[in-house]
């Protein structure tokens, strides 16, 4: 979809490229139903009198290749619907914003037409009329902008479900993968700190239309991964196990907001003026704060829980959606929704000017094992 939408115009983008990928991703469901058919054919045609340690080994990883065939099997094929959906989606959204655009030109032609005393005579009767006119192309202009204001959001919401959803696949195939990040110079905290500063420049620059997606493997999240916050969703995910409040059948929010806690504010100054110390000794000192936390602030958790393993183990997807914007990045915590003096007018002034502090949107997902 290389064209971003907009609030006038929320079915732009090529619909086709959504087939095409649909299409992709059926070729690998099939190619990988091919392989988990050849290593069950291979497992199956075994000789019994094959035994030993070698053996063992053998049989324990064909079974255990077999199993991440299957897993694969099932998100790709989950992606397949997934990007078919968003694709009809959009084409729908699409077909629905064009009749709408054409209800607002005729209502601003009719407009334009009677104000420029086009239509009707200059009399009483005519006046009356014109007036009529003018008042329905007004509630007709009106309510074709709600409508299409409407579809807006709908096409807002289909982005951040299929985002949602492509996150849980590659943070399952990631783990299926069973891949190992290369180590980097400089410590985990430097590197997540590294990582909010290249968030926090994309902010300032403002990309419109852009939004990131991140996985276990990025410094980012697995600093966000340590956080006080998640480490408390972490004990509440496990007693919402254990007492059946999550299932596998349904998701459950366990979302962060700081906006009734002004120390928090505080909090993320000193975290912020910190960052660029680095080192052993700014490490031992520092090495708790949590500089991703403090960016994004108050956001969205969705946990979805699979069904329970032989060995008592769930496999429990967190997927946290969050935007980044003027609002949130100036607002003052506590009652009231107040916004820091003179830099929040500033941003929007240069919002407006330039495009810069345009809103940006992430979607971070990983997956945990846990035993309830």
């Amino acid at each position: 979809m290389p064209s971003h939408w907009t609030r006038s115009d929320p079915g732009a983008g090529d619909v086709g490229a959504c087939t095409v990928a649909a299409r992709w991703a059926e070729l690998q469901v099939s190619d990988l139903s091919d392989a988990q058919v050849a290593v069950t054919t291979i497992l199956r045609a075994l000789d019994a009198s094959w035994t030993g340690e070698s053996a063992d080994a053998f049989r324990g990883r064909a079974v255990r290749l077999r199993r991440d065939l299957e897993d694969s099997v099932e998100a790709m094929d989950a992606a397949r619907k997934g990007v078919g959906e968003y694709g009809d989606a959009v084409a729908e959204i699409a077909a629905r914003a064009e009749l709408l655009r054409q209800d607002i030109a005729a209502a601003q032609l009719t407009l334009d037409m009677v104000r420029e005393g086009q239509v009707f005579d200059n009399d009483a009767a005519g006046l009356e009329h014109a007036y009529q006119a003018e008042r329905q192309a007004t509630i007709d202009a009106r309510t074709a902008t709600d409508a299409l204001a409407e579809l807006a959001r709908d096409r807002a919401n289909a982005d951040q479900t299929l985002a949602s959803l492509l996150a849980r696949v590659a943070s399952a195939a990631w783990d299926g993968l069973r891949c190992v990040a290369a180590t980097q110079e400089g410590s985990r905290r430097d590197r997540a700190n590294e990582s909010v500063m290249e968030m926090l420049a994309r902010f300032w620059k403002g990309d419109l239309g852009r939004g990131t997606v991140l996985g276990p493997d990025d410094p980012f999240v697995s600093t966000l991964m340590r956080s006080e916050h998640i480490q408390k969703v972490r004990e509440r995910v496990l007693a919402d196990l254990r007492s059946g409040t999550l299932t596998s059948a349904e998701e459950e929010s366990y979302d962060r907001s700081i906006s009734n806690n002004p120390s928090v504010l505080i909090n993320d100054g000193v975290n912020l003026a910190t960052s660029t110390m680095s080192g052993p000794v700014a490490d031992f000192h520092l090495g708790s704060q949590n500089l991703p936390e403090s960016f994004l602030g108050s956001y969205s958790l969705q946990v979805f829980a699979g069904d329970p393993s032989v060995d008592g183990g769930v496999e429990v997807t967190y997927v946290i959606n969050n935007d980044t914007t003027i609002d949130s990045a100036t607002r003052i915590p506590g009652p009231g929704g107040g916004h820091l003096p003179i830099v929040y007018p500033s941003m929007i002034a240069a919002e407006a000017d330039s495009g810069e502090w345009a809103s940006q949107h992430q979607t971070i997902a990983w997956t945990e094992t846990v035993f309830p």
